[in-house]
């Protein structure tokens, strides 16, 4: 990090990559190593304008950082790493590797996620979102408080047809017992009560990295034989699970853990080394299913550039950084999109698209966003005007379904008209451009309408609907019928 962070690199740092005596000392596999850490580390100093933080996780990356991680939460650390290097950047003048280790130890102070050497005793609902080496579970035989039976008993219920309805069982008779509405009730919230074990028991059995230890007091009966625990316990949730190894310990008169094979307490430092020169892995094939939308009868005649899951995955990374520009001041633009150009390949990866894909696509994304903010078209639906929204997630209930809307663009210009625009990330390589825009306006209009009924439900005033090709400033609007 400090060779990036200045201009000329550390003295260390340079004297260790480049000085001859140093790495002539090291073995062939080492003298390997060496030159590909050299080679990426010279790559990323070469890019001086991008943020010290995606330098440094470039640089990682370009290590294959992530192959030698023993677990998914040591990955979930690293990203944070880099989040709090970011910020820490964004705010502080001078970032020093003392300061940042400062904010490190802040960030993860009483998180319990590293190696405490105190016991820390606390409640599941506490424990939520950390990690520990070593989890004590005890009392699992125990039942909780049992809900007393309540003189009235009811039940909450939605339908299509009413979103309130009251399930009201009679009140209880000491002489005729419960009534079965009664029964149904209280039948209910013992289910909820039931999943409620298990949502907790899941929490506490993840929150081990290595080991989860287990503690139950069972009873036996005349015959030698384990009594079934409470039905309220949690062991009864997880006794289809530890049955037969309660039962062989009682025939062995050993204790469970006897049978049960241990990982050490304490393994110490672990070292794990990758062969010189391995990168990133290679991902398989795409997995995503072929489309199955219909399309008009003309659509056959022409053959279109996008189509394909090709397509799709750089229609969802051009969205997604379309919505993070409309949050961005005009003069940011340019310098968004040159600090995240070279992450595309990777956000490319992430959605699943095949290496041999990926250099055309990343291509496609960088050019379909720099002439959005070079259009003016473009960069006026980007500054839009009054209630901004961009991958605005409306829900409505229609057709006796509860649909889910994503609208691409909308704001109120300054006539008070509400936009409501949809980008598409398609285009025409070369012939009719008018047809095809006609085309695409009837092919999406039924949608668009949709969009406007869901607005004009919430608000009264004029709508106007558009289509929006950034990659070849493409544009239709209309009034909504």
């Amino acid at each position: 990090m400090a060779g990036f962070a200045s201009d000329r690199g550390s003295s260390l740092t340079t004297s260790v990559l480049h000085e001859g005596p140093v790495s002539n000392r090291l073995s062939t596999a080492g003298q390997q190593r060496l030159a590909c850490f050299n080679q990426a580390y010279d790559r990323i100093r070469q890019r001086p304008w991008l943020r010290l933080a995606l330098r440094v996780e470039s640089f990682w990356l370009a290590l294959a950082g992530p192959l030698v991680v023993n677990e998914e939460s040591e990955l979930r650390d690293a990203e944070r790493y880099f989040e709090i290097l970011d910020q820490a950047e964004r705010r502080e003048r001078l970032l020093t590797p003392s300061l940042l280790d400062q904010l490190i130890a802040r960030e993860y102070a009483g998180s319990g996620g590293g190696d405490v050497g105190g016991l820390q005793v606390m409640t599941v609902h506490k424990s939520k979102g950390l990690q520990f080496n070593q989890v004590f579970l005890p009392g699992l035989d125990r039942t909780g408080r049992t809900n007393s039976a309540p003189l009235l008993a009811w039940e909450e219920h939605s339908s299509q047809a009413s979103t309130g309805e009251l399930l009201l069982a009679p009140v209880r008779s000491p002489y005729r017992g419960n009534h079965p509405i009664y029964t149904y009730i209280n039948s209910l919230e013992k289910e909820r009560d039931r999943q409620e074990q298990l949502r907790l028991l899941y929490v506490a059995l993840t929150r081990a990295r290595h080991q989860v230890h287990l503690f139950a007091q069972l009873q036996i009966d005349d015959e030698g034989n384990i009594k079934t625990p409470s039905a309220n316990s949690p062991l009864a949730r997880l006794w289809p699970v530890l049955e037969k190894q309660f039962v062989a310990s009682v025939s062995n008169g050993t204790d469970v853990s006897d049978n049960q094979s241990q990982l050490p307490v304490d393994q110490g430092t672990q070292w794990r080394s990758i062969a010189p020169g391995v990168g990133r892995p290679v991902l398989p094939g795409s997995l995503f299913l072929s489309d199955q939308r219909p399309v008009n009868d003309v659509a056959g005649e022409i053959e279109y550039d996008w189509a394909g899951d090709e397509a799709r995955v750089i229609g969802l990374l051009v969205h997604r950084h379309l919505c993070r520009l409309s949050r961005l001041g005009a003069r940011q633009w340019n310098d968004y999109l040159r600090q995240h150009g070279e992450r595309y390949a990777d956000q490319l990866h992430q959605y699943g698209l095949p290496e041999t894909s990926i250099e055309f696509a990343a291509r496609s994304v960088a050019t379909t966003l720099q002439r959005c903010v070079e259009d003016s078209r473009g960069r006026w639906l980007l500054v839009g005007g009054d209630s901004n929204q961009s991958e605005y997630a409306l829900t409505r209930w229609q057709q006796g379904v509860m649909r889910r809307f994503v609208i691409d663009r909308t704001f109120i210009d300054q006539q008070g008209v509400r936009w409501i625009v949809d980008y598409k990330t398609g285009y025409r390589a070369g012939g009719d451009v008018e047809g095809f825009l006609d085309q695409e306006q009837q092919r999406y209009q039924d949608q668009l309408q949709g969009y406007a009924e869901l607005f004009r439900a919430l608000e009264a005033r004029p709508v106007k609907l558009g289509l929006y090709f950034p990659r070849m400033g493409g544009w239709r609007e209309w009034t909504p019928a």
